[in-house]
């Protein structure tokens, strides 16, 4: 089963990437389309999972450094962990909490990467307006995820 997804989905960022060349608006849908197949396959497998963020993260960050940050930074840790503790978990609070907090380091992460020296001046309340958003924007995904994930468990109980 591990085999079979792993499969699929490095044969279509293959084909993604391929598709990159004569067409490069299609890696702004991608790298948004990225974070279901992701968390699907980390639900299934964590380790799994990993190595797709990995490779994925590897192929984006090849074709342009920008968008390859925002996706790893972002879209990616999104898919990865919210699969990873919904592999070990079953409660979509914590989930969206844990994942919450794991992203608002991660957008500051980026941050700096990116080298977006923004000073404000009121940074305590800057960080707990990103904190609050990745907690709403992750239990926001987790509910589409989960969805999404559904009805392809239940197409693939159908079809054996």
């Amino acid at each position: 089963m591990k085999k079979k997804y792993l499969t699929i989905f490095l044969i279509s960022v293959t084909m993604i990437m391929y598709i990159l060349e004569f067409h490069p608006n299609v890696l702004n849908l991608f790298i948004l389309l990225s974070t279901v197949p992701i968390y699907i396959i980390s639900k299934k497998s964590p380790s799994a999972g990993l190595l797709i963020y990995i490779i994925v993260s590897l192929s984006i960050l090849s074709a342009d450094f920008y968008r390859g940050t925002v996706f790893l930074f972002f879209y990616g840790v999104i898919g990865v962990f919210l699969g990873m503790f919904s592999h070990y978990l079953n409660q979509n609070i914590l989930i969206s909490i844990l994942n919450g907090i794991i992203l608002a380091i991660s957008i500051n992460g980026m941050n700096m990467t990116l080298r977006l020296n923004i000073q404000y001046s009121n940074e305590i309340l800057l960080q707990g307006l990103i904190l609050f958003f990745s907690i709403v924007f992750s239990f926001a995904t987790l509910v589409i995820c989960n969805y999404i994930y559904d009805i392809l468990y239940k197409i693939e109980n159908i079809s054996n």
